[in-house]
């Protein structure tokens, strides 16, 4: 938004999903972008470019590395 100059105020942003099963996973992501004023095309490619590039929709197309630790921790003091 800020590239463009576009007012941020009044903005809604919906992101919906669906369940999925084997394994269970959220699938289906759905972005919806309201604006209290219509946008151009200029601008609305403008919106979905940002979109593209957020933190969260980069990090779903490129998962990142896990790691689980279980350890043992022996209780004192029982």
């Amino acid at each position: 938004m800020n590239r463009r100059k576009l007012a941020s105020q009044g903005i809604k942003v919906r992101v919906t999903a669906e369940k999925a099963k084997h394994p269970a996973r959220l699938d289906e992501f759905r972005i919806e972008v309201e604006t209290p004023v219509a946008l151009s095309e200029e601008d609305q490619n403008g919106v979905a470019a940002a979109a593209h590039r957020c933190l969260i929709h980069n990090t779903l197309l490129n998962p990142p590395h896990i790691e689980l630790a279980v350890k043992h921790v022996a209780l004192s003091g029982l």
